[in-house]
């Protein structure tokens, strides 16, 4: 069928003919069970008129558009119907739409998400059947058949047992083409490209010689420990900052291979028992990763060693900053993992020690502003953890004064920045709880104002994303509230294309939700009846 169906297309583009929606629907049965592509009222013509569109609108259907006919739908050409009948075939074969959701949502996905492959659904599907629809499907237009006849001769390739001129993408090309696709895992990829090569050619613990004999060189091993520390550090920055990313299978596999060069490292002392800055410093980062993964049990041995290598280097006495900072990070998180492990008090005098440490290191190095830096994050940290009880009005001044502090040194910091947006959220938090509906007001415009203050990819930004959503959805609920209708509706209409464009955060049940309430309410906002 999708060999008969391709045919067809072939032909109407012979004749200048784009069908731009190609779909089940518009593919008839004859009595003897011939498809037959029917309705070409959205067809482009060579010369680019369209019949039934508009300048601006959307043509075709959005589970089977491609993604050049979303952003211009009037320069498309012959690869866009290859695009749909691709889509066409992949629903045929599993029974699945490769995007699925709100058409908004579905959108979204056919210009930024590669389809799951088709043996997900089905393993009995050929694998190169599976080649030639997701060839056909490549967001690029370049990457796919160049004509529906391509597609069809490949097909029929398959069909006769002869070899398929399409080949499947390899991880490294799939990679490359997600990371084109995500500009702000820009500083993760140098790092892991490299590593992707090393995967390549053969296993990344020969490669960094891991397993060699003790005798090793002490540069062998500073090469060794500066490699899987600036991998495991952005490889645990960018999950903490996009959960589509911590979810990849491509993260867990960084972090396993880290996991096990470490292990490889710290496990090992060179011949005068020598424990140097940067092991403590790569076994920290070990934690912060285990954490990150829930793994407490691995966690808890791996935190003790650490804690034993700080206090050989000194501890909160050293006269070095690194390893102050090192003693400020092991308290924090202790905090946290005391409040997983449902211990409220000790996390609470976990985050006190800290800030303790913090104060005295700010004390000892006033001009070092990430030390100033530490001393803020531990007051947010004391004022927004739930672990710490009740939120108080000093604690949120405390961590204010010392974020003015900073930003008159550093206006431009997104840490910084990110820490005075966190506070404001528990601020109106606290607000609301108290019915305090300016206080709250206020908060969430500071968010909403910083925010946009940050880069547009920025991994500080892409992690406050939350509390942005939460800004512009209570402000709606607030203003709403109190019968200021034209701004509960700009706030929500903000909310929804944020979420969309930036974050994708809410269940999308919720975002229907909203969006039939914005739709309704826009409607309704000149009878004065907003519900």
């Amino acid at each position: 069928m999708a060999i008969a169906i391709a045919g067809a297309l072939a032909d109407a583009h012979e004749h200048g003919l784009v069908h731009r929606d190609i779909k089940p629907s518009n593919i008839l049965l004859s009595e003897d069970s011939q498809p037959k592509v029917t309705d070409v009222g959205l067809a482009l013509l060579d010369d680019g008129n369209a019949n039934l569109t508009r300048e601006g609108a959307l043509a075709g259907t959005p589970a089977y558009i491609s993604p050049e006919q979303i952003l211009a739908p009037h320069e498309v050409d012959g690869r866009t119907d290859v695009y749909s009948l691709g889509v066409v075939l992949y629903q045929m074969l599993t029974g699945q739409l490769p995007f699925q959701g709100v058409a908004r949502m579905m959108l979204l996905a056919v210009l930024h998400k590669d389809p799951p492959p088709l043996r997900q659904y089905n393993d009995e599907i050929p694998r190169d059947v599976e080649t030639i629809v997701l060839k056909a499907m490549s967001k690029d237009p370049d990457r796919r058949y160049e004509t529906a006849d391509a597609m069809a001769n490949d097909l029929q390739r398959w069909v006769d047992g002869k070899p398929i001129h399409a080949r499947p993408v390899g991880r490294l090309e799939r990679f490359s083409r997600w990371w084109k696709r995500n500009p702000g895992i820009a500083k993760l990829s140098a790092t892991v490209a490299a590593l992707l090569i090393v995967m390549t050619f053969g296993s990344v613990f020969a490669a960094l010689n891991l397993s060699a004999a003790q005798d090793r060189t002490e540069a062998e091993r500073d090469r060794a420990l500066s490699f899987l520390e600036s991998l495991i550090s952005e490889v645990q920055s960018q999950s903490a900052n996009d959960k589509d990313f911590a979810a990849s299978q491509f993260a867990r596999a960084m972090l396993d291979i880290s996991r096990q060069g470490l292990y490889e490292i710290v496990d090992r002392k060179d011949d005068q028992g020598r424990l140097d800055l940067s092991i403590a410093i790569v076994n920290a980062k070990l934690c912060h990763a285990l954490l990150l993964d829930n793994d407490l049990e691995r966690l808890k041995i791996h935190f003790e060693e650490t804690h034993q290598l700080v206090q050989e280097l000194g501890g909160e006495n050293s006269e070095q900053w690194p390893v102050v900072e090192l003693c400020i990070e092991m308290k924090e998180m202790e905090s946290h993992y005391f409040s997983l492990r449902q211990q409220p008090e000790r996390s609470k005098d976990s985050l006190h020690d800290a800030l303790s440490v913090a104060k005295k290191a700010h004390q000892r190095w006033p001009d070092n502003f990430d030390a100033h830096l530490a001393v803020a994050r531990v007051q947010e940290a004391i004022f927004s953890n739930s672990a710490t009880g009740q939120n108080t009005p000093d604690d949120a001044t405390e961590t204010l004064t010392t974020l003015k502090e900073l930003r008159q040194t550093d206006p431009r910091n997104e840490n910084a920045i990110g820490l005075l947006i966190q506070t404001h959220l528990g601020i109106a938090t606290s607000a609301l709880e108290n019915n305090d509906d300016s206080t709250a007001l206020a908060s969430y415009q500071t968010i909403i104002e910083h925010y946009d203050s940050l880069d547009e990819h920025s991994l500080v930004g892409r992690h406050l994303g939350p509390a942005v959503l939460s800004a512009h959805h209570n402000s709606g609920q607030v203003y709403e509230r109190l019968g200021d209708k034209e701004n509960a509706l700009r706030h929500y209409q903000d909310f929804m294309n944020f979420q969309s464009s930036r974050y994708n955060y809410f269940q999308l049940s919720e975002m229907q939700d909203l969006q039939r309430y914005i739709d309704k309410s826009k409607k309704r906002l000149d009878d004065n009846l907003l519900e």
